[in-house]
């Protein structure tokens, strides 16, 4: 059964049931994505669990996004930390009203900068995040404490969006907060999915 709610002012969809006490997966689209974006490798690499599409509330030249930006790389740092506190404040009545335990957030490229952001703000209800292509949030900032959250990050050795080095440093200030970090950068990716983002989430949730 497939719904569209909303809550906290955040528009979701879910793709099937939640049940209680389940530990659902939360995607995040990129820039000109839209909830549905994701839940084809949701399904992929975590078959049977529950699905939940966020949709993106910020619209620019037409194109869904979760923050607003100064330009092209240059992040509203402003509106992205409201957006943040608000998207932590989504998840902790979002698990009180469905009754689910706390999610995995999963996101690419705009949505991994809001998990990410999220993580930086605060210690975030979730059980876990992958963060695919994700860009440092907050150029003059350390991320609060975490408490111990388990956080992939995955990047792509060719990316001309946020590269190697940018994802190193992220990496770094998230273990330096006290999350839980493992890292893959895949040789053959820029900043778009590829198979082998499918694999390395895959083998990631299978140990968590």
């Amino acid at each position: 059964m497939t719904e569209r709610l909303t809550l906290q002012g955040f528009e979701y969809h879910t793709f099937e049931t939640l049940e209680r006490d389940s530990r659902p997966i939360v995607v995040f689209h990129k820039t000109g994505g839209d909830e549905g974006e994701l839940v084809p490798l949701a399904n992929t690499v975590a078959p049977g669990t529950a699905v939940v599409g966020l949709r993106g509330q910020v619209v620019e030249d037409s194109k869904l996004r979760f923050f607003k930006r100064l330009g092209a790389g240059r992040f509203d740092e402003a509106d992205l930390a409201t957006r943040a506190d608000d998207l932590n404040e989504f998840l902790r009545q979002f698990i009180s009203t469905h009754r689910v335990r706390p999610p995995v957030a999963l996101g690419l490229s705009n949505g991994a900068n809001i998990i990410t952001a999220a993580l930086y703000r605060g210690d975030p209800p979730l059980s876990a995040a992958v963060l695919l292509r994700p860009a440092i949030p907050f150029r003059n900032a350390t991320p609060a404490s975490i408490g111990g959250t388990k956080v992939l990050v995955v990047g792509g050795m060719s990316d001309e969006t946020v590269k190697p080095d940018e994802i190193l440093r992220l990496t770094d200030a998230l273990r330096a907060a006290g999350a839980r970090v493992d890292l893959t950068m895949i040789a053959a990716a820029g900043h778009r999915l590829v198979t082998g983002d499918e694999a390395a989430i895959q083998g990631w949730l299978k140990m968590i």
